[in-house]
């Protein structure tokens, strides 16, 4: 199949891919005993999530970046036997977007503490990667009431004097979330993964059509990223860090290449008391990359903090 066939044109391939990936959605779901829910925030806007539901037991949160899914966080959250894990899906990544709203960080705030409010409203310990990364750092600081623990995984919203990252390619007008075109594809997956899964035949093409489906919501959710970010920009980071008083945790990927690891070392320097996490051989996503691993750094850290309140 050439890879200048229009999706129109790819019929049987692409819905099969299409199947088997639905196929997969669920399969991961129902491992992981996710139930899906629908939250309505006061302001209309359906928030979707994931829960694997453990009444009485610590609450924690995943929230997903850019163009993301929160069945991605689900190999880790599997291996989180005593936690009740809510993983909200950000709004305008899955559906259409609505013409009256604001698709930034401080709206997703909002929305997801709408959706632990409506959840009983207990704090809980909160991991974000990338665009999540930086919703869990203002939600930190606006609703510290909802955090117990704070662990940025690759977290957007921060800059470093010297540090190119895909915030100075968003300022270019660039988008690397805009791929229109099945040969786009390898080059999303290397800026993405250290270790790009090879990607053949329809497969290719679905992630094509996926993210060129999805394309006009992604370049308008970035165009409201870049001006919410330029009020930052000055500042830079999307809050003023030390304002943060959760243990925190930052986690990075060695490789990552939208926010290099030197990114990281500067947020996490900047939080009082907060230490780092590397992940080795990973990149901008090490819930894709290394869930196990990321599953060990959460149960470890979590447990710590679980332990340090028991004994107050």
């Amino acid at each position: 199949m050439s890879v200048d066939t229009p999706y129109e044109l790819q019929g049987f391939w692409v819905r099969l891919a299409e199947s088997l990936t639905s196929v997969g959605r669920g399969a991961l779901r129902e491992v992981a005993r996710a139930r899906h829910r629908v939250h309505i925030t006061p302001d209309g806007i359906p928030v979707r999530y994931l829960h694997i539901l453990r009444p009485g037991r610590p609450r924690a949160v995943f929230i997903h970046g850019f163009s993301d899914r929160p069945e991605t966080f689900l190999p880790t959250a599997s291996r989180l036997r005593d936690y009740d894990i809510v993983v909200p899906a950000l709004p305008g990544f899955h559906e259409g977007l609505h013409p009256d709203h604001r698709y930034e960080v401080g709206k997703y705030v909002t929305w997801v503490a709408s959706l632990l409010d409506a959840l009983g409203g207990q704090p809980a310990h909160v991991c974000g990667n990338s665009l999540g990364g930086a919703t869990s750092l203002l939600l930190a600081v606006e609703r510290p009431d909802l955090v117990r623990t704070l662990m940025p995984l690759d977290s957007a919203g921060v800059e470093v004097p010297g540090v190119t990252s895909v915030h100075d390619e968003v300022r270019q007008g660039r988008n690397l979330f805009e791929v229109r075109r099945p040969e786009d594809v390898p080059g999303f997956l290397e800026r993405i993964f250290y270790r790009p899964p090879r990607m053949i035949g329809p497969f290719r093409h679905l992630v094509a059509a996926e993210l060129a489906r999805k394309a006009d919501n992604f370049t308008r959710i970035m165009e409201h990223l870049k001006e919410e970010g330029e009020r930052f920009e000055d500042r830079g980071s999307i809050v003023d860090l030390s304002e943060i008083r959760h243990p925190t945790l930052v986690a990075w990927g060695e490789h990552d290449s939208l926010f290099p690891l030197a990114v990281g070392e500067h947020l996490a320097s900047q939080i009082p008391g907060a230490r780092l996490h590397v992940f080795q051989h990973a990149g901008h996503c090490p819930h894709l990359e290394r869930p196990f691993a990321l599953a060990r750094v959460c149960g470890s850290f979590w447990s710590e903090h679980e332990t340090a309140v028991a004994l107050r």
